[in-house]
């Protein structure tokens, strides 16, 4: 009888060893001979062993295991190395260090416990904040940013996490963007904006001696991404359409910069871009 015992731990061993995991932008799945388990990213919190490259996955409401091989078997697109796959994750997940275990907790929907006497900080998930925290420590093993130093800069980034993109998105939902002319605009140019900080239409008549290089105009944004703003151009009156090569955007996480890519636009002339912006 325990001899069939161990055959039949061990055959469960293997075929818990078989089980590879999939993580992409959004989602987790977990695949084995038997069966393939889909699970939003946000919703699993992750335990990485340094010493032995032990990976595991949690369910962060219920915090049943999911998955639990070594880190080689968790597949990441273009990440080949332990070390960039966790690097990876800390795009949506904080890194908390305890000892040898990385615990990799999801930033959309947790809470947090601080207190200010020791730094004693907690992370649960914002629905079962009764349960045991996901993690439980100092707060400056919590990573946040490398310029972070200070425990005051953790909790300013803590807060900013768990404020999400949803202030920065109402904020330029219901405010007007605002506009300036840039010197590769030419002498004496015109430049309007109808739109908010997520879309609208840029106008831009040149002056004249329009330049081959610089800033034709800057578009701030009525909220700043903390992470920074993604810009989508396109014309929207011939002359923009016909003249569309001679413009490129840049953007920082306030501001969508047009600007002259080489060779000058006419003088004394009206441009318009449609606009569309995201950011995180």
């Amino acid at each position: 009888m325990r001899k069939l015992l161990t055959i039949a731990a061990l055959f469960a061993a293997l075929c818990a060893s078989a089980q590879t995991l999939t993580i992409t932008a959004g989602s987790a799945e977990v695949s084995g001979s038997a069966k393939n388990q889909l699970y939003p990213l946000r919703s699993l919190f992750f335990n990485y062993n340094t010493e032995t490259d032990k990976f595991e996955a949690f369910q962060t409401e219920t915090r049943d295991k999911v998955y639990e091989a070594n880190i080689s078997t968790v597949t990441i697109s273009g990440q080949s190395t332990a070390a960039n796959k966790i690097a990876w994750l800390e795009n949506t997940h904080l890194k908390c260090n305890n000892g040898v275990y990385n615990i990799l907790v999801p930033k959309d929907g947790i809470a947090v416990r601080y207190r200010s006497s020791n730094k004693y900080t907690e992370l649960f998930p914002a629905i079962s904040e009764g349960k045991k925290a996901l993690f439980s420590g100092p707060l400056d093993s919590i990573k946040t940013a490398s310029t972070d130093s200070t425990s005051a800069l953790r909790l300013t980034a803590l807060r900013k996490i768990i404020r999400g993109a949803t202030p920065q998105l109402v904020g330029n939902n219901d405010k007007a963007a605002t506009i300036a002319a840039g010197a590769a605009a030419g002498s004496s140019p015109t430049v309007s904006v109808t739109g908010n900080g997520l879309s609208g239409e840029i106008t831009l008549t040149t002056g004249t001696t329009a330049t081959t290089t610089g800033v034709l105009c800057t578009l701030t944004l009525p909220a700043a991404f903390p992470n920074g703003a993604r810009v989508i151009i396109t014309a929207s009156n011939t002359n923009a359409a016909v003249h569309i090569a001679r413009v490129f955007a840049t953007t920082t996480s306030g501001t969508v910069v047009l600007n002259a890519s080489g060779t000058a636009l006419s003088d004394a002339t009206a441009y318009k871009w449609f606009y569309t912006v995201t950011g995180y």
